[in-house]
């Protein structure tokens, strides 16, 4: 699918990706940007039957997060099935703490750390990560990865992460 992406000099007539760096890469009637770290790819995207179902079962676990205000769940999944499952907490996290930007305050354990930490790389080598943010009327809200868990989830081998946009039932999925 990626090798298929052209790179363009000047931005699509209309957009619907994010914008960073202000590079574009463009297909047919969807637009994809080049994020600042690494090259990622993010691309919005329809969501079909199977990813609402990994959307709900994120959903579901944001609700046990005890962290009020941001509440997110992430799963991560490989071939279809479910490796593991976390929702963010409170608690300092010192494997997050390597990927964190100096002098930015402690890292707390976000749901995509809780998701690949325990997990052997062979398992998180090319898998997917879903994540999902909702507020207090369970209403999904941006939950786009923050740069140290994108970095993280790089090293750990995580090959896409798919997330809620906030917009009504979209969702952006993040070439890592």
């Amino acid at each position: 699918m990626l090798s298929s992406w052209q790179r363009c000099s000047s931005p699509p007539p209309a957009r619907t990706g994010l914008l960073f760096k202000n590079e574009f890469v463009q297909r047919a009637d969807k637009s994809v940007t080049l994020g600042p770290l690494f090259d990622t790819f993010v691309v919005k995207m329809e969501i079909s039957k199977k990813q609402e179902r990994y959307f709900e079962l994120a959903r579901r676990l944001a609700y046990q997060s005890d962290y009020e205000g941001f509440r997110h769940g992430a799963i991560l999944l490989r071939g279809g099935s479910v490796i593991n499952a976390s929702f963010n907490k409170s608690n300092f996290c010192s494997f997050g703490q390597q990927f964190r930007e100096p002098n930015t305050g402690s890292a707390t354990l976000h749901a995509e750390l809780g998701t690949i930490l325990g997990v052997d790389r062979s398992r998180t080598q090319g898998s997917d990560v879903y994540v999902a943010r909702i507020n207090n009327d369970g209403v999904f809200r941006m939950s786009k990865p923050c740069p140290m868990c994108q970095n993280a989830m790089r090293y750990c081998g995580v090959s896409r992460v798919y997330y809620t946009t906030g917009e009504g039932s979209g969702i952006e999925m993040m070439k890592l």
